[in-house]
């Protein structure tokens, strides 16, 4: 049996699945391929994203972050306004930053 695809993607995590889905989206045929057998197992690390505005500020001229950075309600786990960074000699700082956490595994 053989097949033929306007493009193969190797590797099904976030980047990959996400140039997958675009292509499709655009009326390409896709072949996405992964070596694990259930995709987003183990959940790696990798599952907050900050808020859009937070991207938009941080990149202001980057076009389509609406689009690009658009998660489904449904796989956010939990919504945070901060972020405390923590130094090995346990001293930590807080910074206002909002983002969420995925659910990675679905998010895959």
């Amino acid at each position: 049996m053989s097949a033929e695809y306007d493009i193969v993607v190797v590797g099904a995590g976030p980047a990959g699945s996400t140039v997958a889905e675009h292509a499709a989206l655009q009326g390409v045929s896709v072949l996405l391929l992964d070596k694990k057998k259930v995709i987003g197992v183990p959940v790696a690390c990798g599952e907050f994203l900050p808020e859009t505005y937070e991207i938009k500020a941080t990149f202001p001229r980057a076009p389509d972050l609406d689009e690009l950075f658009e998660v489904p309600e449904d796989l956010i786990l939990r919504q945070m306004g901060l972020f405390r960074m923590i130094a090995p000699s346990r001293r930590h700082w807080d910074v206002p930053f909002r983002g969420y956490t995925t659910d990675r595994d679905r998010f895959d």
